[in-house]
């Protein structure tokens, strides 16, 4: 009897700190653990106010997924092709969310398969629409699993809602926002989430090769652990070593898609982030935009 009180105000603390806006804002608790997410699960009353995502591809999804999670891959929903693979406009997100049954006070939980990068991507769009209270499933689906819990091929049912939203200028930035940051050196860093042969302009997918003046590498893949979980938060910290205090970051890449990671990473930190969704795609193939060369010298992490 005492350990199912003492499980019942876990989960009241629990959903507290989850759903607190001061609590988001002054000490960020933006990653969820397994052991987390499944004891609310257990709470019928608490979960009820819980939507979980599942970002994986449909096929992917089909096979298993977290129990009541509602399939959104990120590819096939949340790409706009017309515009080079870039996030739907507000509009269209708005219906996609009405159409799940998404509530615009829900805690919302997104996951993917392992490197959590789309299901980061999901969450930027979500901050970027003026979703205040969304968590990343630290691990993701093979986390979940490598814990012992359960999978399922039900499909959960859907209904209608009347979910807004709001444009978060402070998520998404442009080119402009870009230059003013290196124009700004002391209020404003910029950080390039690509691998360190792109940083230094030995590939690219854009016309030039090279990075943005004063951008520093963080390559995504060193925000992770070995075994597919988020770094402890001091490590983190020290990879993006000292940032200019009450300053902004800028993250970017080559389309967007890595950047979201980092941008979660920073937010979870408790540092002021936008991200750079057209990211070197646009900046690279805008000729009258400054770079710095792949035959300078420079370094990659």
């Amino acid at each position: 009897m005492q350990n199912l009180a003492l499980r019942l105000v876990f989960s009241f603390l629990l959903l507290f700190s989850l759903n607190s806006p001061s609590f988001a804002a002054s000490t960020p608790d933006l990653r969820i653990s397994v052991d987390q997410l499944a004891d609310l699960m257990a709470k019928t009353n608490v979960f009820a106010n819980v939507f979980v995502i599942d970002a994986r591809p449909a096929d992917e999804y089909k096979q298993g997924h977290i129990p009541n999670a509602r399939n959104l891959p990120f590819k096939s929903t949340f790409q706009d092709l017309s515009r080079s693979g870039l996030v739907i406009a507000s509009e269209r997100a708005k219906v996609i969310f009405q159409s799940i049954g998404l509530k615009n006070d829900d805690l919302v939980v997104v996951y993917d398969g392992s490197n959590m990068v789309q299901a980061a991507r999901v969450f930027w769009m979500l901050e970027m629409n003026g979703h205040a209270k969304v968590r990343l499933l630290d691990g993701g689906l093979s986390a979940w699993t490598s814990g012992g819990q359960p999978l399922t091929t039900v499909v959960p049912p859907l209904s209608i809602s009347d979910y807004r939203t709001t444009t978060n200028r402070n998520a998404v930035k442009t080119w402009v926002d870009v230059q003013e940051a290196i124009d700004n050196p002391k209020k404003f860093t910029l950080i390039d989430a690509r691998d360190g042969e792109h940083f230094v302009g030995l590939k690219s997918e854009a016309y030039r090769s090279g990075h943005i003046p004063t951008a520093r590498n963080v390559p995504v893949n060193k925000n992770l652990t070995a075994d597919g979980y988020l770094r402890p938060r001091a490590e983190l910290r020290a990879l993006y070593g000292t940032l200019p205090e009450n300053g902004e970051v800028l993250v970017y890449c080559s389309k967007g898609l890595a950047s979201s990671l980092e941008y979660f990473v920073l937010r979870d930190i408790g540092i002021k982030v936008g991200n750079y969704e057209s990211s070197w795609m646009e900046w690279g193939n805008k000729l009258n935009l400054p770079i710095v060369p792949a035959n300078a010298t420079t370094t990659a992490q």
